[in-house]
């Protein structure tokens, strides 16, 4: 059984022979190989952090080691809905390029398509966190616009990237928990963002794609959401401030799940013994016989405050584990 069919058939309920192994930094010894949109190949950014969207990404790079950093700059934090928002153009050539190449040069494996930072997180930067989630209950026709017009370009880029042949799965990145709660009332969640989420996965469903969803923070009251609409994988860095036990008792053999050892607790200060407690408790409490789990391999290996050491007791276990259940 090679990669592309492992992680299918473990993202689907369809019985792997191991449970996947998911490397984001070495795609050699990776199930999945993750690429995703690119910018236009003549856009000439004025500052090398600057998004086409018109923010700057701060990668606070004299303090802290980071991948992603903080966004600033929002574009439209004096907006009033009176002039358009200027949208990049999602059919410019080049914004395929990293898919297509991914697919040429690792044909053998599940190839993840993402379309970067998605849905409220680019609201977010665009109007500014605070003011958005302000818009939201004193002038919601301006969010509303804003969230649409993120949306309705996902969604061009997912008519694109569906019809890629070789494209296993689309996958979106949108950080709804805090350390305690949605970021957002669940009900307003449901009633605002879930119609869009719903439109989107059944674009990607239908083309027999998989629907693969990041999300950092407590997300356990949409969980249930997302499955009931198409998600297939959901990407949860801290399934300990979840419960892996809550995990399992409500959604285990529902839906995919692809986890490191908790990224916030256990593996910053876990010792070995308890990254390989947790890892096993997470393969035996989620990866079931017919699929259902992913191991995050080397997960924030990028974020500059995780030990290198405990990420490498991370993988040493994830690795027994799988040994162990291809041995049985």
């Amino acid at each position: 059984m090679n990669s592309k069919e492992r992680v299918k058939r473990a993202a689907n309920l369809g019985g792997p022979d191991r449970f996947p192994l998911r490397y984001a930094f070495c795609v050699e010894r990776s199930d999945i190989a993750g690429c995703g949109v690119e910018a236009a190949a003549d856009w000439e950014p004025e500052d090398p952090h600057q998004d086409e969207w018109g923010f700057t990404w701060d990668t606070l790079s004299d303090t802290i080691v980071s991948s992603f950093g903080q966004v600033k700059g929002h574009p439209l934090s004096d907006w009033d809905g009176t002039t358009g928002i200027e949208v990049p153009d999602p059919y410019a050539a080049g914004r395929l390029d990293g898919i297509n190449r991914t697919i040429r040069e690792h044909p053998e494996k599940y190839i993840a398509a993402g379309l970067g930072l998605t849905g409220m997180n680019r609201a977010t930067f665009l109007r500014g966190m605070e003011q958005f989630f302000v818009d939201l209950y004193v002038n919601r026709p301006l969010a509303l616009e804003i969230i649409h017009t993120v949306f309705e370009w996902e969604s061009a880029m997912i008519e694109q990237i569906v019809e890629i042949p070789g494209v296993d799965a689309v996958g979106f990145a949108d950080d709804w928990g805090t350390q305690k709660a949605l970021m957002i009332d669940p009900k307003l969640w449901r009633e605002l963002f879930k119609p869009l989420y719903a439109k989107q996965f059944e674009m990607i469903r239908g083309k027999g794609k998989d629907v693969l969803f990041h999300s950092c923070g407590y997300v356990f009251d949409i969980i249930g959401d997302l499955i009931d609409i198409g998600a297939s994988i959901l990407n949860v860095n801290q399934p300990r401030l979840m419960g892996i036990d809550n995990l399992q008792r409500e959604f285990a053999g529902r839906v995919c799940f692809m986890c490191p050892v908790d990224m916030q607790t256990t593996l910053i200060h876990g010792s070995k013994e308890e990254i390989e407690a947790e890892a096993r408790s997470l393969v035996e409490k989620l990866a079931r016989q017919e699929g259902g789990f992913i191991a995050c391999m080397d997960e924030g290996i990028d974020h500059g405050y995780i030990p290198r050491q405990r990420i490498a007791w991370m993988e040493a276990a994830f690795l027994k584990l799988a040994e162990e259940k291809v041995s049985r």
